[in-house]
């Protein structure tokens, strides 16, 4: 359990990634990936242990606050215990059963049924269950009637946006803006780093501004990274088909020996 345990540490500091905490608390080595969708910014920790292999995903708003986060656990191995974002911070055991733990902590699901995992590989069954704050909620997918294998849990509008609590559903249609055309600048300083970078994204898909979200630790690769964003083109994001203005995410990771990135 220790190796675990020290496992999911490494995936981003797994337990200090709660909700409301900003993910630029949390960003370290192993630097994650991030991408900007329909439901908000994704940063996603893969890592393995044995026979074991978890994905943690924390899904932020433009600010970098945490809404929601997801854990999938693959693999034949016990998985780790992950702490609920609740008052009395209980926990649940990944490879364990679904309904007897959570319902002992929880009471009775608010909604269940089965389908297949959000990720795909298979069906499974899933039970919901409401906080008593009724701002959050926590969806648990077990592999068929077994073990314990994905959660997802976060503000209720969080998990509607990702179609987790269907009848919550927002009846607005929102699609996030993608890179059409990434600028490029020449930096003739050889360096290593990873920059995070929020770039204001205009109506027509032209970049409005950027700005250092999570910093690189070099001024310098911080600038290129900057000026790559500016010179960065993007189909533009849409509410119910219609143009919008709108926030992307990069990661720009530098492996420099000198001319372009």
């Amino acid at each position: 359990m220790m190796n675990i345990l020290a496992m999911v540490a490494a995936i981003g500091t797994f337990y200090g990634a709660t909700l409301g905490t900003n993910v630029r608390a949390i960003v370290a080595a192993p630097f994650p990936d991030v991408v900007t969708s329909d439901v908000g910014q994704i940063w996603t920790w893969r890592a393995t242990a044995g026979a074991i292999a978890v994905t943690m995903r924390a899904t932020t708003g433009d600010d970098g606050t945490i809404r929601m986060i997801d854990v999938l656990a693959r693999g034949t191995a016990a998985g780790p215990d992950i702490a609920m974002p609740v008052a009395s911070r209980a926990r649940l055991t990944f490879g364990k059963a679904v309904a007897a733990d959570a319902d002992a902590l929880f009471g009775a699901p608010e909604f269940e049924g089965a389908g297949p995992f959000p990720d795909g590989g298979g069906q499974a069954a899933f039970r919901g269950y409401a906080f008593a704050n009724d701002r959050e909620a926590v969806l648990l997918f077990d592999a068929g009637g077994g073990p314990l294998r994905e959660m997802f849990f976060g503000e209720r509008a969080a998990l509607a946006r990702a179609g987790l609590i269907p009848h919550e559903a927002p009846p607005d249609i929102f699609k996030a803006a993608t890179l059409a055309k990434l600028g490029s600048a020449d930096f003739g300083k050889p360096k290593e780093g990873v920059a995070y970078t929020r770039i204001a994204v205009n109506a027509d898909g032209s970049v409005a501004g950027a700005t250092v979200f999570v910093s690189s630790g070099d001024s310098d690769l911080d600038a290129i990274a900057l000026l790559i964003d500016r010179g960065s083109t993007f189909v533009p994001a849409s509410r119910n088909g219609a143009p919008v203005a709108s926030v992307y995410f990069r990661r720009e990771a530098f492996i420099l020996s000198g001319g372009k990135p």
